[in-house]
């Protein structure tokens, strides 16, 4: 599953929740602004992010929104939004969430294999590194949504990266 998120101002939103019917009218939408691609592990960050949620606020919804852009069969799944004023909540909730909070995350549900210790697999470092860099592109990418009063469109779905870039 590839996972994207979008900043559009909320007018524009509103316009897109009347004319998309598909997952390309989202993705080749005029007007959105920004755009983070999550990368392979985002399901990873979600845990890290979900600990973190109160009874009062999700923070599941960092990457999965928490209202459907639309009932349509094809879109209600996959395509979904956070309001300019759930984006405000959510971003000072994730302004408390450190890279010691993720590395604590890492060191608790690294593999302890004796295989994988014995060949120097490293794959447990190079991933805490991309979190740790996911999780400060998604504190900047919401920051930014914030001030300017953005909503967040998220799109969670197979194939949405390209195979290859030629």
């Amino acid at each position: 599953m590839d996972a994207f998120l979008f900043s559009i101002a909320p007018n524009d939103l509103e316009n897109l929740m009347l004319d998309a019917y598909s997952m390309k009218d989202i993705e080749h939408a005029p007007n959105l602004q920004q755009q983070i691609d999550l990368g392979k592990l985002w399901p990873v960050l979600d845990q890290v992010l979900s600990q973190h949620s109160s009874a009062s606020l999700s923070l599941h919804d960092l990457i999965y929104a928490e209202y459907p852009i639309s009932e349509h069969p094809k879109l209600k799944p996959v395509a979904r939004y956070n309001p300019a004023v759930h984006v405000m909540e959510l971003t000072q909730a994730l302004e408390q969430i450190s890279t010691e909070d993720l590395q604590k995350y890492c060191r608790q549900h690294r593999p302890t294999s004796d295989v994988a210790q014995l060949l120097g697999d490293n794959t447990a470092e190079l991933d805490q590194a991309e979190l740790t860099l996911l999780l400060t592109q998604l504190k900047s990418f919401y920051r930014n949504a914030m001030q300017q009063n953005h909503a967040v469109i998220s799109l969670i779905a197979e194939n949405l990266r390209p195979k290859r870039l030629i």
